[in-house]
């Protein structure tokens, strides 16, 4: 759980994590990714309850919807000379994005790298122009 100032107050997870030395300072450097999570409420059930006449009766109970994050999602046209690293950097305003990316369309990613004569995209190091990809921002 993550608490603070100003108002944060969100369930998470840690989906990501490196750390590292940036030069030679002793100085560590990290970067972590998180991912939110949404409690979701469920409905009550109705309550019976007896009115004056002994009838039994069903009381409606307050339904609790559960709140969602509608995610933005565009897609791009990969260019000759793009990397992943530049089109997070473009498209997100964060370069560290290019893992969500890559993963996002791995599997276009993927196929695109055999079908140009290689094993694999080594982890979309290889993408090639023409290829369409979905990007969350």
């Amino acid at each position: 759980m993550i608490t603070g100032k100003p108002n944060i107050n969100m369930a998470v997870s840690i989906e990501s994590f490196e750390y590292g030395q940036d030069d030679g300072t002793e100085d560590v450097s990290f970067t972590l990714s998180l991912k939110e999570y949404v409690v979701v409420k469920y409905t009550t059930q109705p309550k019976k309850t007896n009115t004056k006449s002994g009838k039994k009766v069903k009381k409606k109970s307050k339904t609790k919807k559960r709140s969602s994050k509608k995610i933005k999602t565009s897609t791009y046209k990969v260019k000759k000379g793009d990397t992943l690293w530049g089109i997070a950097k473009k498209k997100t305003g964060k370069s560290s994005n290019w893992k969500k990316i890559y993963k996002k369309n791995k599997t276009i990613i993927e196929k695109t790298a055999r079908k140009h004569g290689r094993k694999s995209s080594s982890n979309g190091h290889w993408i090639y122009p023409g290829t369409k990809l979905v990007i969350e921002k």
